[in-house]
C-alpha cells in the first residue's frame, strides 16, 4: 500500500511540474519586448509585409518598373529617356559571330579598343534639356572609320514633308564629320550609302540628313560613325541624343565633297558607237528620235519647289543642265521608243553635289498607251556618284527587270540628291545594242597601261614592269578578322598580264614584314585597281618603326581614302607618301591594309602596286 500510495504522489508532482512549465513558456512569450515588424510606408525601407520599399502588403499597391521601349522612328524620337525609346545595349543583345541576331554591334575596333556605347545623364544641358542621352566612349588609337550601329523596330517611313533624319551631337569641334547610313538588317548592300556631315561649332547642335520618299520602307539599321577620318590620340566621349524623322534643310550649293568644280568647261568624250547600232535621244554625234518634254509638268511634282532645266553650250557641244531637282521626267510619248533590237542605255553625266542619281524606264506596251494596263517599269540607281567630271554610264537594259517589255519606252525618271537641290549635266543620252565600258562590266577583259617610271626609281611590291621586293602574303590570316565572311583572293591572267583579284572583303592585309620596304628615298605609292561594284576604297600604311618589329613602340601608321571611285575600267592611283601624315617614318614599311565597301561584298582588281620617287 505505501508503494501504492508513493506513485500516486510522484505522477501529481510531475503533472504539477509540466504544467507550471507551460505557464512559464507563455509567460515568457507574453514579456518578449521585440515588437512585430510594421509597415510604415513612409520610412524608405522595405520592412513589415512590403514587397517593396515602402509598397505593397497593407501599403499602396507597387508601381512597376519603367521600361524604355525599343527604337522605332516610325513611333517618334529615340530619346534615349527611361520612359521613351532607346536601343538596348547590354551584352546579350550585341551582335558579333556568336550572337549573329543581336540588334546592336561595333565595327572597326583595333586591338583590344573598342568602342562602349551606354545611356547616361546629360552632361551638359546648354542646347538640349534632355536628361538622358547616348555616350560613345572611345580608346585612342582606334580606326579612323570606327562606328556602332542598332536595329530599329520597323523600317522607316520617309513620307514627304518628312523625308530626313535628324540627329543632336554634341560636337568636339566644329568641322567634326559625323557619318550616318541607314541599312537593311538584313541585306547591308540595301542603303543609302554614307553621308557625311561637318558639325558647325562645339556643344549640343542638330545635324540633318537630307534623304528621299524613295528610300521610305527600306532600312530598319542605323550606323554612326562619330569623327570620320579622325584617329584619336586619347579617349574622348562622343553624345547623340533625339534621333527623329524631319523635314530636309536647305543645304545650299556645292556640298557633298565635291571637287569645288562648279560647271563642266567641256562637253564628254564623244561616243563611238556606230550609228547603226544606236537609236539615240540627245546626243551631237547621232541623229535623235523626237522627244516630246525634257521636262515634264510633273517633275518636282508636290516637292514646292520647280525643277529647272538649261540647254547650255560647251564649245559648240550642247548638254542638258538641271538644277533644284529632286525627280524630273523625259517623255517620248508621241512616238514611244522601241528599244527591243537593243541592248544598253548609256549617258554622260557631270555634277558638282550630286550624291545619288537613279533612272526609271517606263515601257508602254503594245497599245503604247499610258496606264494602258500593259505599262511597265524599272528604276535603277548607280552604285556610286563622281563630282567634278564626266562619267559616262551604259547600264544593260536586261537589269530594268520590272520592265517587261521595251518595243514602247515613253518615259525616262531621273532621280537625284541631294533632294531639290542637285545639279546634274547630261549628255550623249542614247540606246545601243553593245555596251559602252560602263557600269554594266563584271570584269576587266584586259590589264592596265603598263607604268613607265623608270625602274632605278621603283620599289615594286607587283608588276609585271619591275622586279619585286619579296611580299610574304597578299592576304593576311586576319583580313576581314571578326566579321563573318571569308576574303577571297586570286591570281588572274588577263592576256598574259596577271592581277589580283580581291573579293568578299571589308578590310585585306598585306605584309611585308620579314623584309619591310625601305621607302625613305620614294616619294608615292602607286596601284591599278579596276572595280565592277566598289564604292569606297581605303589604304592604309604601317611602318614598324627602326627596330623593324612589330609592336615594338615605334610603329607608326595613317590610312587615307580614294576620293572617288569609278567603276568598269582600270584606273592608275599615285598618293604622295607625303600625305600619309600619321607614318612618321618610312623606312620600313611592312603592312598594308585594304579597306573597300560595299561592306564584305566588294570586289577589286589590283595591278602595279610599287612605290617611286617623283
Amino acid at each position: 500500500m505505501k508503494t501504492k500510495n508513493l506513485r500516486s504522489i510522484s505522477a501529481r508532482l510531475l503533472s504539477m511540474m509540466a504544467f507550471a512549465f507551460v505557464l512559464f513558456i507563455v509567460s515568457c512569450e507574453k514579456d518578449d519586448p521585440t515588437p512585430e515588424p510594421q509597415a510604415t510606408c513612409d520610412d524608405g525601407i522595405q520592412n513589415g509585409d512590403e514587397t517593396g520599399i515602402d509598397c505593397g502588403g497593407s501599403c499602396s499597391v507597387c508601381e512597376e518598373p519603367t521600361t524604355m521601349a525599343g527604337p522605332d522612328l516610325n513611333s517618334g524620337t529615340i530619346d534615349m529617356e527611361e520612359e521613351g525609346m532607346g536601343p538596348d545595349f547590354s551584352e546579350e543583345n550585341e551582335n558579333n559571330e556568336s550572337n549573329p541576331d543581336g540588334t546592336w554591334g561595333i565595327f572597326g575596333n583595333k586591338d583590344e579598343n573598342r568602342i562602349e556605347l551606354e545611356i547616361v545623364d546629360n552632361p551638359n544641358t546648354t542646347g538640349n534639356a534632355s536628361s538622358k542621352v547616348l555616350k560613345i566612349e572611345e580608346e585612342a588609337g582606334q580606326e579612323p572609320w570606327q562606328g556602332f550601329f542598332f536595329d530599329l523596330e520597323s523600317k522607316v517611313s520617309l513620307t514627304a514633308p518628312n523625308t530626313a533624319i535628324s540627329v543632336d551631337v554634341h560636337s568636339l569641334r566644329a568641322g567634326q564629320k559625323v557619318l550616318l547610313k541607314l541599312e537593311d538588317s538584313s541585306n547591308s548592300a540595301v542603303t543609302t550609302g554614307d553621308i557625311i556631315k561637318e558639325t558647325t561649332g562645339e556643344g549640343w547642335e542638330t545635324i540633318t540628313y537630307n534623304l528621299s520618299a524613295d528610300y521610305s520602307g527600306l532600312f530598319d539599321r542605323v550606323v554612326f560613325i562619330m569623327d570620320f577620318g579622325v584617329v584619336n590620340d586619347a579617349q574622348v566621349n562622343h553624345y547623340i541624343d533625339n534621333i527623329r524623322v524631319s523635314e530636309p534643310v536647305d543645304e545650299g550649293t556645292g556640298g557633298g565633297g565635291g571637287t569645288g568644280n562648279d560647271a563642266p568647261t567641256e562637253g564628254p568624250t564623244a561616243p563611238t558607237a556606230d550609228a547603226s547600232n544606236v537609236v539615240s535621244m540627245f546626243s551631237d554625234s547621232y541623229d535623235d528620235v523626237t522627244v516630246d518634254t525634257w521636262l515634264t509638268s510633273w517633275s518636282n511634282d508636290g516637292q514646292g519647289v520647280t525643277a529647272e532645266l538649261e540647254d547650255i553650250d560647251l564649245n559648240g557641244n550642247m548638254v542638258k543642265k538641271y538644277s533644284k531637282f529632286g525627280f524630273v521626267g523625259i517623255e517620248t510619248s508621241s512616238a514611244p521608243v522601241d528599244a527591243s533590237s537593243m541592248t544598253h542605255i548609256n549617258f554622260d553625266y557631270w555634277t558638282p553635289d550630286g550624291t545619288v542619281f537613279k533612272i526609271k524606264l517606263v515601257d508602254w506596251g503594245a497599245d503604247k498607251a499610258y496606264d494602258g494596263g500593259d505599262d511597265s517599269e524599272h528604276e535603277l540607281a548607280l552604285s556610286s556618284v563622281t563630282q567634278g567630271e564626266w562619267v559616262s554610264v551604259s547600264i544593260p537594259l536586261s537589269d530594268f527587270t520590272g520592265m517587261t517589255a521595251k518595243g514602247a519606252i515613253a518615259q525616262y525618271i531621273l532621280v537625284a540628291e541631294p533632294w531639290l537641290e542637285a545639279t546634274y549635266y547630261i549628255d550623249n543620252m542614247y540606246f545601243s545594242n553593245e555596251g559602252g565600258g560602263g557600269t554594266g562590266n563584271d570584269a576587266p577583259t584586259e590589264g592596265p597601261t603598263a607604268p613607265t617610271a623608270d625602274a632605278s626609281n621603283v620599289v615594286s611590291m607587283f608588276s609585271d614592269s619591275y622586279d619585286d621586293v619579296t611580299v610574304d602574303t597578299w592576304l593576311t590570316s586576319w583580313s576581314n578578322d571578326g566579321q563573318g565572311v571569308t576574303a577571297e583572293l586570286e591570281d588572274i591572267d588577263l592576256n598574259g598580264n596577271m592581277v589580283k583579284k580581291y573579293s568578299k572583303f571589308g578590310f585585306v592585309g598585306i605584309e611585308t614584314s620579314s623584309a619591310p620596304v625601305d621607302a625613305s628615298s620614294m616619294t608615292h605609292i602607286n596601284f591599278d585597281y579596276w572595280t565592277p561594284d566598289g564604292t569606297v576604297f581605303k589604304i592604309k600604311l604601317v611602318d614598324w618603326g627602326a627596330d623593324k618589329a612589330y609592336d615594338g613602340g615605334d610603329d607608326s601608321e595613317h590610312e587615307l581614302a580614294l576620293s572617288s571611285v569609278t567603276q568598269g575600267e582600270w584606273v592608275s592611283v599615285s598618293i604622295p607618301l607625303s600625305d600619309f601624315t600619321g607614318m612618321t617614318a618610312k623606312g620600313a614599311i611592312a603592312q598594308y591594309i585594304l579597306v573597300a565597301e560595299p561592306w564584305l561584298e566588294a570586289t577589286y582588281y589590283i595591278d602595279n602596286m610599287y612605290f617611286s620617287a617623283e
